[in-house]
C-alpha cells in the first residue's frame, strides 16, 4: 500500500523546528535591516531580503519540479 507507517508527530517535530529556526533568521534580518544599517540602506537591506526569499522559493519550487518523485524505496518501520 502506498500509506506511510511514519506518524505525524514524527513529522511534525521537523516542521516546528524549521518553523522556529525563520523566526529566528527573520527576526536577526530586521534587526539588522533597522538597527545595524544606514539609514540609507535600510530598504536596500530588507529588499535584498525578500529577494533572496523569493530566490529560494524559485529554487525550492524547481526542485519540487525536477524531482517529482523519489526513484527508489526507503523502508523506515523499526523492529523492535
Amino acid at each position: 500500500s502506498d500509506e506511510s507507517s511514519m506518524s505525524v508527530y514524527i513529522l511534525s517535530i521537523q516542521s516546528i523546528c524549521m518553523g522556529v529556526s525563520e523566526v529566528f533568521a527573520m527576526v536577526a534580518s530586521y534587526e539588522f535591516a533597522y538597527f545595524a544599517a544606514p539609514q540609507s540602506a535600510q530598504s536596500l537591506f530588507m529588499s535584498l531580503r525578500f529577494a533572496s526569499i523569493g530566490v529560494s522559493s524559485f529554487i525550492g519550487s524547481g526542485f519540487m519540479a525536477w524531482f517529482p518523485t523519489t526513484s527508489f524505496n526507503i523502508d523506515f518501520s523499526v523492529n523492535i
